[in-house]
């Protein structure tokens, strides 16, 4: 331990150095069978065409994409799991991070679902030469320098929970918040996984020093009082952090995230924001 103190809301789980940077396979399972499903490029898992063309509601194209073309296709589907009894599809969580989230250079930055799905399925594809490619894109993809905050979805087990990387890669000691709405439904470890074997190679690549970090779980309080609300409080609780940090401008973000984590939404907040949600996407582009 790193001698930190944890506070009633969060937990230091580890902290040290980096994991080995072995590429053997890790006894943890995966939270889905996206790291051994996906094909193709994972950064592009939550763009494809999944529907029926007639269904499409419209398509948008990210004008901060810096020559990527980024475009997310918006089905009736996606529009559906914003009603009452829907779970939130990856395509409306990056439609309302990439359009709605703004970032701020050289603090914080929100990554659209594909991110994370992307570090996990490199650090779980068995194929050596497939690993190393996408390892290879996935550290291409952007300056990893440019933000002192990263913000991620996690996906998996039909849930969303999501991350704050604070210090991805400068002198001070890396921290990695999981943030949940419902507890246990996914493994902070297996996400602090995740991120460690992505973080370890990124520095090796760069050549810096073995980086130092700590763990911290906050579960929202209060949790969501269903199975299905979970994307709707990964949504508000990222866009409600990101323009908190934006804000603040903190340091560090360890003694005001139990905070922020507390108090935003109930049942029927939640409620009333996927309603809100769901009237965005319904007026379109």
């Amino acid at each position: 331990m790193s001698g930190e103190e944890s506070d009633d809301n969060a937990e230091i789980i580890s902290s040290g150095g980096a994991k080995s940077s072995s590429d053997e396979e890790s006894d943890n399972p995966s939270e889905y069978d996206n790291a051994s499903n996906a094909e193709g490029d994972a950064s592009h898992w939550f763009f494809r065409k999944r529907f029926n063309q007639n269904h499409l509601l419209f398509e948008w194209k990210d004008p901060e994409s810096a020559g990527d073309d980024r475009v997310i296709f918006m089905y009736q589907e996606d529009l559906d799991s914003l009603l009452p009894d829907g779970l939130l599809t990856g395509t409306v969580l990056d439609y309302f991070i990439y359009r709605y989230m703004a970032g701020v250079q050289g603090l914080v930055c929100a990554c659209g679902s594909g991110m994370y799905l992307a570090m996990e399925t490199a650090r779980y594809t068995r194929k050596s030469t497939r690993k190393t490619r996408l390892l290879e894109e996935l550290i291409a993809q952007r300056d990893w320098t440019s933000y002192k905050y990263l913000i991620l979805p996690v996906s998996g087990r039909n849930h969303w929970s999501f991350l704050v990387l604070e210090n991805v890669m400068n002198s001070e000691p890396t921290k990695v918040y999981h943030v949940n709405s419902l507890k246990n439904a996914h493994s902070p470890d297996y996400a602090f996984d995740v991120v460690n074997w992505f973080l370890s190679r990124l520095h090796e690549k760069k050549m810096l020093p073995p980086f130092q970090w700590s763990t911290f779980i906050h579960n929202m309080k209060p949790q969501q009082s269903n199975t299905l609300d979970c994307g709707v409080y990964a949504l508000y609780y990222m866009d409600f952090i990101s323009k908190k940090i934006s804000v603040e401008k903190p340091d560090s973000v360890q003694q005001n995230m139990a905070l922020w984590a507390t108090g935003g939404l109930n049942v029927t907040k939640a409620g009333v924001y996927r309603s809100q949600l769901y009237n965005r996407i319904s007026l379109g582009p």
